[in-house]
C-alpha cells in the first residue's frame, strides 16, 4: 500500500484586496482614534491630548468645527494648547502666533 503525495504549488490572489493589504502596512496617522466627548471639551480653550507620545490640540474655529493640530508652535515649539482661542483661530502664548484650520501661520504680532 502506498500513499500518493501531492506537491501544492502557491496560487495568485485573485482578488485586489488581497494583494492591496499584503503591500499595506499600518498608519496610526490614517485612523481615527476617540480622545474625549464632546460635551467634555471647554468651550473656549484649546484641548491638548497626546497620541503614541504625540501631542496634539483640538479647539474649534470661528464655525464651532473642532480642529486638530500639532501641540507645538513652529517658531518656538511652544504648546499651543498653553494658549487661547482668538476669533477661531488658536494663539501661541509665546508671541502670540495665530494659527487656522489647516496650521497656517494667519497672523504674527509685531
Amino acid at each position: 500500500m502506498s500513499l500518493e503525495t501531492k506537491t501544492l504549488q502557491a496560487t495568485t490572489p485573485t482578488s485586489t484586496f488581497e494583494t492591496l493589504e499584503e503591500k499595506q502596512e499600518f498608519n496610526w496617522r490614517q485612523c481615527w482614534y476617540p480622545v474625549t466627548f464632546v460635551q467634555d471639551l471647554p468651550a473656549n480653550r484649546p484641548h491638548s491630548f497626546s497620541l503614541y507620545d504625540e501631542p496634539f490640540v483640538l479647539f474649534k474655529n470661528k464655525d464651532g468645527q473642532l480642529i486638530c493640530l500639532t501641540d507645538r508652535c513652529p517658531h518656538r515649539t511652544a504648546k499651543l494648547s498653553d494658549g487661547q482661542i482668538i476669533d477661531g483661530k488658536i494663539e501661541c502664548l509665546y508671541h502670540g502666533w495665530q494659527f487656522g484650520n489647516n496650521g497656517q501661520c494667519l497672523h504674527i504680532c509685531r
